[in-house]
């Protein structure tokens, strides 16, 4: 009777099944496509339990018919190792940005190292930087290179402060000097304090002239503000100066 109905009929007959045990057994004589249409309704814990009973191979079908944003739903109650071994790695890439912070990252942080610098691009700054946190420098540097500016400074603000330091370098001027300014002033003064001079002169005339000047007061060790002041340029240091009066 449920195979002789148009999928979204079935859909809904299935999805008021009340005993999960008869619904992964009626779920063993519907067809995929029928499976695909319950499985858009259906909540997580009981699309797991269907997926308990499925070949990997059909289970694998079933997501990828499925919008990326469902996935991340249904899929939120299994363990990651679990998750990966159904996903494609195009398919977590879709996934990852949908998931909490903190299960992209361990997703994210599973895929092979070109797979994961792409994904990183698509991920929030906070879940980028927590994939990037523990790689080389080297290589965070290629993700950033692969960003929109806006995801640069929005990564590279929630980044580590040593990681900051060793990628300052390699990122334009401008976006450098936005992404330190975003960042809370104890940590602006960190990154400042540990760069070389010349480097945070240059970050700190970068920065807008009201969170350069409060993390250039509270620099550590005492007399290093004066010295990046110093390399800074007149204009800067008078905007800059104004703003610690």
């Amino acid at each position: 009777m449920l195979t002789a109905l148009p999928a979204h009929h079935a859909a809904q007959i299935l999805e008021s099944v009340g005993d999960v045990g008869a619904l992964v057994g009626l779920t063993a004589i519907v067809p995929n496509s029928m499976l695909v249409a319950v499985l858009g309704r259906l909540r997580p814990d009981r699309a797991v339990a269907i997926f308990s009973v499925l070949p990997d191979s059909t289970v694998r079908s079933l997501l990828a018919a499925l919008p990326g944003r469902r996935c991340a739903e249904l899929l939120a109650p299994l363990p990651i190792q679990r998750v990966m071994s159904l996903l494609s790695e195009a398919q977590v890439i879709e996934v990852a940005p949908l998931s909490p912070v903190a299960r992209a990252v361990e997703m994210v942080t599973r895929l092979p190292k070109s797979s994961l610098i792409q994904a990183t691009a698509v991920l929030s700054g906070e879940t980028a930087a927590g994939v990037l946190a523990d790689l080389p420098a080297a290589t965070v540097s290629r993700a950033l290179d692969a960003m929109s500016d806006e995801m640069v400074i929005e990564t590279v603000t929630h980044l580590p402060i040593t990681l900051v330091c060793d990628v300052l370098g390699s990122l334009p001027v401008d976006l450098l000097g936005t992404a330190v300014g975003r960042m809370p002033i104890r940590k602006a003064s960190r990154v400042l304090s540990r760069i070389s001079l010349d480097l945070a002169a240059v970050v700190a005339e970068a920065m807008p002239a009201r969170q350069a000047a409060d993390a250039l007061e509270v620099m550590q060790p005492y007399g290093r503000s004066a010295e990046v002041m110093r390399r800074m340029t007149a204009e800067s240091r008078r905007g800059v100066r104004a703003c610690m009066r």
